[in-house]
């Protein structure tokens, strides 16, 4: 079985892959952002008089020139992975052609739609790697054929609300982000606003990253002003498509714990975080449980680290769960 050291270890390459994910996420969110405001600056430039946007543009019909932007993003969309995605880009190219409202709302719709293909993918890729990791940390005889077969890819089970899986998960949280930044963008043309007004409301620049620590500690009580922007919106997108990721691999990591459990005949497991877990999860660390009650509470919120540590019935009997400073 493992040691603290090997907990240690494992949560911390786990965390640091949630890190890499993260920063690969951002990257894809800040090309998608500035194909997006770069396309919306030039097609309000050429709708605008006396630098004020014309609001009668919203009725026009898109010319030719425009409409082949669209077919250019999704000729790019490639490996499409999930169904959802597939709606979206269907959805947005049926009225585009009718008024250059619709054709906002089409073009924000297949610029999210690319960038949801993309992390789904990577996400998958990532979920992939941590199955691997999962196998290394927990199985020390990799003859075990029939325990490596348990091992098998993750499900994305979710359990905080009623959406079951990681994609259709991202999927909501994109179909959010496609109404929120249209709604934007339409009412700045309605208002007749300024350019530099309308640039403003794109918020061009870098995307923040989801908040991901080196630990856990006060995870899921950190705040950060996130503009009212379209920068914004990408930003709160990350967040939400890591919130995502990390929940549901917490899910499947647990389901897999139960099932070798069930396999080798052990009754017990502790929850551990080596890295200062939050608040949330403190009084629940290093606690002796049943393995059904263990997994069932990790993850204990979304976004949790911690992991449920199976213990041999040798281990349980000579385990003590009250800390040093305590005695």
């Amino acid at each position: 079985m493992n040691t603290i050291a090997d907990d240690r270890n494992h949560i911390q390459e786990t965390v640091d892959r949630d890190i890499d994910l993260s920063n690969k996420i951002k990257k894809l969110s800040e090309a998608s952002l500035n194909e997006l405001t770069n396309i919306l600056s030039k097609l309000m430039n050429s709708n605008s008089s006396d630098g004020k946007i014309d609001p009668l543009m919203l009725s026009k019909l898109p010319n030719n020139k425009d409409r082949q932007v669209i077919v250019d993003i999704v000729d790019e969309i490639q490996d499409v992975s999930d169904e959802n995605v597939y709606n979206l880009i269907n959805g947005a190219g049926k009225n585009f052609k009718k008024s250059y409202s619709a054709y906002i709302l089409a073009l924000i719709t297949v610029s999210y739609a690319s960038l949801l293909n993309n992390t789904n993918n990577l996400q998958i890729d990532y979920a992939k790697q941590e199955n691997n990791s999962e196998f290394d940390y927990l199985i020390d005889n990799k003859e075990d054929k029939k325990a490596a077969q348990l091992v098998k890819e993750p499900q994305f089970k979710l359990i905080d609300d009623d959406r079951e899986d990681l994609l259709g998960n991202n999927f909501y949280a994109t179909q959010q982000a496609i109404n929120t930044t249209f709604a934007k963008v339409s009412s700045s043309v309605k208002k007749s606003d300024k350019l530099t007004e309308f640039y403003a409301i794109l918020g061009i620049s870098s995307v923040a990253k989801a908040i991901i620590n080196t630990g856990d500690a006060n995870h899921t009580h950190i705040k950060r002003p996130i503009p009212k922007t379209i920068n914004g919106d990408y930003s709160r997108l990350n967040a939400s498509y890591m919130r995502n990721y990390r929940t549901a691999t917490a899910v499947w990591d647990s389901n897999l714990k139960r099932t070798l459990a069930k396999y080798w005949h052990i009754d017990q497991a502790i929850i551990v975080n080596e890295n200062l877990p939050c608040d949330l999860c403190r009084t629940k660390i290093n606690v002796l449980m049943s393995v059904e009650s263990a997994t069932a509470y990790v993850p204990l919120h979304p976004s949790c680290r911690c992991e449920v540590r199976l213990m041999s019935n040798e281990e349980a009997n000579g385990f003590d769960d009250v800390d040093e400073d305590e005695k």
